[in-house]
């Protein structure tokens, strides 16, 4: 930045020593180590500063995505909005449709070239809590904001036979749901994922398991009437009670329908005895 100071002092000195010769040189001469030092102070100090906020920058430059807010009812995205879009129709009482749960996304502003996420998501019963609680802050680099970490997850619907079940993995990518407070793998949350990705409708009546290993290397394998809870230090396991009564009569439902055994069935086989 500075090669050109001594191009222009070097000069400087000749023609001021030719017009005043010998008394003015160690004038110039401190006057032109000043100006190198000023020079390279000004220079240090806008280096420093560009390094300093170069990633700001750089985010500041680039295309920012908004957060959003996304509204789920029976397995589908019935609605989308932005967070002023979520807003501005809170106040006007816009909001008065039918939804099982929200899904608030938030990308993270700053993400480094080994970090696994680029997006947090936070689920809602309800919109009113989205509203008057404190929005999240993805950037505050703590554990419990950074969440857990479940993997090899696995949905497996329950078919005919054992045999012949079907699985279907569960990857949520870039994208962390392992946040406290978040409810995961109810059935609505199920339906809406299988949905989305596999473009597989999960009905009431369908029979499911789910496994995943988790974040202390626990492999867990649960059934469709348990649903995960996550919060500061791991997750509870929490079972739906209207979900296991719907199972249990299911399975009753099934005992009584199956056809009763035979007489020949149910009859005791003789005794084989031999006459000595």
């Amino acid at each position: 930045m500075c090669w050109f100071a001594p191009l222009a002092i070097i000069p400087t000195f000749v023609i001021l020593d030719y017009v005043f010769p010998g008394q003015v040189k160690n004038v110039v001469m401190r006057t032109g180590w000043k100006a190198l030092e000023i020079c390279s102070k000004v220079e240090t100090y806008f280096t420093n500063t560009y390094y300093h906020y170069q990633p700001y920058l750089i985010a500041f430059l680039q295309k920012k995505e908004e957060s959003r807010i996304t509204f789920i009812h029976k397995g589908e995205e019935i609605v989308k909005y932005s967070v002023q879009e979520f807003l501005r129709n809170t106040i006007k009482n816009k909001i008065d449709f039918s939804y099982d749960f929200l899904l608030h996304e938030i990308p993270i502003l700053m993400v480094g070239k080994y970090d696994k996420y680029d997006r947090y998501t936070i689920r809602y019963e309800n919109h009113k809590s989205l509203t008057c609680d404190k929005f999240y802050e993805p950037n505050n680099d703590s554990v419990a904001n950074r969440g857990i970490e479940f993997n090899m997850i696995q949905f497996n619907l329950k078919n005919s036979t054992e045999e012949n079940k079907t699985i279907f993995v569960i990857d949520f990518k870039h994208n962390q749901f392992m946040i406290k407070g978040n409810i995961l793998f109810d059935r609505v949350f199920f339906k809406w994922y299988l949905e989305k990705v596999y473009k597989f409708v999960l009905t009431d009546d369908d029979k499911y398991t789910y496994s995943f290993l988790d974040h202390t290397m626990n492999f867990i394998d649960l059934p469709e009437y348990c649903y995960i809870m996550v919060n500061k230090d791991g997750y509870d396991v929490i079972n739906d009670v209207e979900a296991m009564r719907r199972t249990s009569e299911a399975e009753t439902s099934a005992c009584e329908a199956a056809p009763a055994p035979s007489a020949c069935e149910a009859a005791p086989a003789p005794e084989q005895t031999t006459d000595l």
